[in-house]
């Protein structure tokens, strides 16, 4: 380890189920920065519903850099 660092984590589960007015905040204020441009999830890869099992293959192989989508079109 690292002088000085720490890691800090949530049990996300339990804290839906003791918060969950504040979960819905959190949800709507990030679905709004999404819907706003101001946050950008990084997408490495766009797979098509006929390629689920590349995509799985690729989270396997930990080759994804970012957020890995399945979409009903296939990508062009």
């Amino acid at each position: 380890m690292i002088k000085g660092a720490s890691i800090v984590g949530i049990v996300w589960g339990e804290y839906i189920r003791r918060e969950p007015e504040l979960y819905r905040a959190d949800l709507d204020a990030l679905f709004a920065l999404t819907g706003a441009g101001q946050l950008r999830p990084r997408i490495s890869a766009r797979y098509g519903l006929q390629d689920v099992g590349l995509a799985l293959e690729s989270l396997e192989n930990r080759t994804v850099t970012g957020k890995c989508v399945i979409v009903n079109d296939p990508p062009k």
